[in-house]
């Protein structure tokens, strides 16, 4: 059968064993759909109306619901053989989770819900917890929706493994839950609308996939592209940064303080330790040759602690001379120094020579 992920597969399969390998996710982890905006030719391009780009690449995605980080993803490649595929939601759980130890809670919402996987995972040693579609056949029509049930009201049943709760937050319309977690019908105070625990435990683990997605969203690498394997490779660039991210906090919870913009502050020093070994090959080299503009930033990168140190006097002897900049004109007196910031010619009575030769005007924006 013809792989529809052959030009990005062996990538994906390596980034996904290293997301699995990395961090050990919390208790609550959380399985939704992912969709990737992208216009051009795909064969497995889908369209979501509920979407707000409308047509793109799905993909499902298990995350950490404390955390958000991403352990597992799969991309959803459409029709694989000439049926269409029978209990899809289940088959995408039951991959998600594989690997993962006992004792783990999985939410989902009612596309992937059933009660044939919540005893698969039980029999795994991991619970359900997700909303399920009143036309199921697992669930009773006591508990489909009518008019006669009151607001704010609740029913559960039960059986040896599971339970259904049914909540009503508008008249004429339910809520209908599957849980092998919860068993009792506990119910919140008024000021949560008398909902179940259950309920509660579920909206506060349902958004984990949408939170991650935001997070990569808010500072993304992703450019326009009508190559979709290119497009999946900067999502993994992004969902990488997250993972980082997630894992670094981790284990250095107050390196940052408490900085609003510790994500930003932290993506930054990821990116320039990323480019500082190529920018010190670089002013290992021909530093001379360089553009001046290119100069100056790897100087201002480097702090000058990797150019080489007689780069300065070689440029020094075989430039010519200038009028100092910042001189009042008057004779004819040029010479030779040049600020390393700005590039204009200095006299010594306007600039510093320390370590560095900076201008006077270049020293104060310092």
């Amino acid at each position: 059968m013809h792989d529809k992920m052959a030009p990005i597969r062996s990538v994906s399969e390596k980034f996904v064993r290293n997301c699995r390998e990395s961090f050990f996710p919390n208790a609550h982890l959380c399985v939704d759909e992912q969709l990737l905006p992208f216009r051009g030719r795909c064969p497995f391009r889908v369209y979501i109306k509920s979407k707000p780009h409308g047509y793109g690449i799905k993909l499902w995605t298990l995350c950490d619901s404390v955390t958000m980080y991403v352990w597992n993803f799969q991309v959803y490649c459409g029709k694989m053989g000439p049926r269409p595929e029978r209990d899809q939601g289940r088959r995408v759980v039951l991959d998600l989770v594989q690997g993962l130890e006992k004792g783990y809670g999985v939410t989902t919402d009612n596309f992937f819900t059933s009660l044939p996987l919540a005893r698969d995972l039980l029999s795994q040693g991991k619970t359900l917890t997700g909303t399920i579609r009143w036309m199921r056949k697992e669930v009773p029509s006591c508990l489909r929706p009518n008019q006669t049930d009151a607001l704010h009201s609740s029913k559960f049943l039960f059986t040896e493994d599971a339970m259904l709760a049914s909540y009503v937050p508008k008249k004429g319309r339910n809520v209908i839950l599957l849980s092998t977690q919860h068993m009792d019908d506990d119910v919140g105070d008024e000021d949560q609308d008398w909902k179940p625990h259950v309920i509660l435990e579920y909206n506060a683990c349902k958004g984990g996939v949408d939170a991650m997605d935001k997070m990569v969203r808010e500072y993304s690498c992703c450019r326009n592209t009508k190559r979709w394997p290119l497009l999946l490779f900067m999502n993994m660039l992004d969902v990488a940064a997250v993972n980082a991210f997630v894992v670094f906090m981790t284990k250095f919870p107050t390196f940052y303080g408490n900085k609003s913009h510790r994500k930003r502050l932290f993506l930054k020093d990821l990116g320039m330790q990323l480019v500082r070994p190529s920018i010190e090959r670089r002013a290992s080299g021909n530093f001379s040759g360089l553009q001046k503009n290119i100069q100056r930033c790897i100087l201002m990168v480097l702090k000058e602690e990797h150019v080489p140190k007689n780069t300065r006097n070689e440029e020094t002897s075989s430039r010519k001379r200038g009028r100092c900049g910042l001189c009042v004109p008057r004779g004819d007196r040029k010479y030779s120094t040049k600020c390393d910031h700005c590039q204009k010619f200095v006299c010594a009575e306007h600039c510093t020579s320390t370590k560095t030769y900076l201008c006077l005007e270049c020293t104060d924006q310092e």
